[in-house]
This record gives C-alpha cells, structure tokens and sequence, in this order.
C-alpha cells in the first residue's frame, strides 16, 4: 500500500511538472505570437512574472527592445546568466531580430539602425548581413526622408564597402 502510495505521489509529481512545462509553452507561444503581431504590451505581460526561465526572460528582453526600453532589456540579459559571453551573445540575437523588424518599418527605421548597430558591435560576423538589411531598407527610405536614408545607406557601406 505504501509503495502504491509513493508511486501515485511521483506519478502525479511527474505530470504536474510535464502540465506546468505545457503551460509554460503554451504561455512562450502566445508572448511569441503576440510579438510577432507587434502587441508587445500584451506579450510584456504575459511574460514578465515567469522568473528564472530562460526563453521567457529573452522573449521579455526582445520585447523591451520593441518598447524602446533599452536599459530594461539589458538588464534582463544580464539576469539571464552570470556569463558576460552568454549575455552578450542573447543581446547580440536580441539586437539583431529587434533591429531586423525595425529598419523595415517606416518611422522605426532610426532605430533598426541603432539595434543593427549595437548587434554588430557586439558580433561583427554579423556585419554582411546586417548592411544588406540596412542598404536594401536605406533605399526603400529616400521618398519617406532622405536624410535617414543617407545615413542608413552610409552605414550600409561602412560594413560592407562592395555592396
């Protein structure tokens, strides 16, 4: 009786564990989706209470990229890990996606341009990529204000003079 006990207790501390692992997936995928709408409230909310959780402290991170809250961000990196060059490469990834979405978007472009920036400063294996990016959406620029698309453009080719 008592091991049926134990093995019932293990058993439904196995399956609370997997429901809760479900739960948080189905939470990751809703904060995904909810990001990937571009409803970054809704996905600061669902994920801003999940601790120590390390897809759901990146996700929040990212979204505070798309917040424009920079220093928040950075500061959940570095909850992330006690290891300067894991936090770099999240931010790095972070950078990246946030500055990816953003120099596509009109009225958004000065800051893709930053978060492209500080991705490259961060990884300069990501510069190739980065001025197609920036010279593909540099010119997409020039009827909406020219001035950002000399710039955008001028930072283009500082990463890759052959473009």
């Amino acid at each position: 009786m008592r091991r049926a006990t134990l093995y019932s207790a293990s058993l439904l501390m196995v399956c609370s564990m997997a429901a809760l692992s479900l739960a948080e997936e189905t939470l990751l995928e809703k904060a995904r989706q909810a990001i990937e709408d571009g409803k970054y409230l809704e996905a600061k909310s669902l994920l801003k209470d999940q601790g120590k959780n390390q897809d759901a402290a990146y996700l929040l991170g990212l979204t505070y990229l798309f917040l424009s809250e920079e220093p928040l961000a950075q500061e959940v990196f570095r909850k992330i890990s006690d290891d300067p060059l894991k936090v770099a490469q999240l931010e790095d990834l972070a950078y990246f996606e946030a500055g990816s979405r953003w120099i596509k978007t009109p009225g958004k472009r000065h800051i893709g341009m930053h978060y492209l920036n500080r991705s490259v400063q961060r990884n300069a294996n990501r510069k190739e990529s980065a001025s197609r990016l920036l010279y593909e959406n540099g010119e997409k620029a020039i009827p909406e204000n020219r001035w950002l698309a000399h710039q955008i453009l001028g930072r283009a080719l500082e990463f890759n003079a052959s473009l």
